[in-house]
């Protein structure tokens, strides 16, 4: 399976007039194809989806602000588990989940809600770019008080042996079979520094389509759909919350 170095030699192939005069494969000061490979790499991540992640970090008492790229420096998207708060009263770790809502809508249901007085009972989240909010203002620091289930970025790759996605020398045998696709990437920009305009829009278009169905074969979760469709249910565990 293609390393960065492998990559460099597919790329070869596949545009032949893009040599090493024309898209160097390392360079510090023209575009390589180490930094489009990369950059197609991001792409992919960000359109499956493929690095559903969680993470907890710290609450400081009376901050209702935190920036993702300093608690969660690999932060790409925010999943539909969202943000959980742990509650400082509970000696049984307690989690409350947060509701997501905006600033606008904070602004129009709660008017005051930026001078409020501190409170642990934290009822909602909000995110605008690098920022996460919460409502109320936490009146207590905790150690990993915030938990946090998102999307996480790829890893750039920086020497030829290294693997894309992971940007380490540990493949993801997950993406092994996609690491190819990387090569529309590639193309795509490449035939359009050579003027190939139309036909660089076709390569993109073909890597967004690879990209999705990636991303739906990535997702599928044959186990529940066997579980859907199996009849009769067979779980026989005593006490099992999801016997039938």
């Amino acid at each position: 399976m293609p390393t960065l170095g492998n990559l460099f030699l597919w790329c070869n192939a596949e545009v032949s007039e893009a040599d090493e005069s024309v898209i160097p494969s390392i360079s510090s000061t023209l575009l390589d194809k180490k930094t489009i490979l990369n950059e197609g790499a991001r792409e992919f991540v960000l359109l499956t989806r493929c690095f559903p992640r969680e993470k907890k970090f710290n609450v400081t008492a009376n901050n209702y602000t935190y920036t993702l790229s300093s608690n969660v420096p690999d932060f790409q998207e925010m999943r539909e588990e969202g943000l959980w708060h742990l509650r400082s009263d509970s000696s049984t770790n307690v989690w409350d989940r947060l509701k997501p809502t905006t600033i606008r809508e904070l602004d129009q249901k709660f008017p005051a809600w930026r001078t409020q007085s501190a409170n642990d009972f934290v009822r909602n989240y909000w995110q605008e770019g690098d920022m996460i909010g919460l409502f109320y203002t936490p009146s207590t620091s905790l150690t990993n008080g915030l938990w946090i289930y998102y999307y996480g970025m790829s890893s750039d790759m920086s020497t030829t042996s290294q693997y894309p996605f992971t940007g380490t020398t540990t493949q993801d045998p997950r993406l092994a079979v996609y690491e190819k696709y990387l090569l529309a990437y590639y193309k795509s920009i490449a035939l359009g520094i050579m003027g190939y305009k139309d036909d660089a829009a076709k390569k993109l278009a073909e890597f967004g389509t690879l990209c999705l169905k990636a991303r739906a074969e990535l997702v599928s979760r044959r186990d529940l759909v066997q579980e859907a469709q199996a009849k009769p249910k067979t779980y026989i565990a005593r006490g099992n919350p999801f016997q039938r």
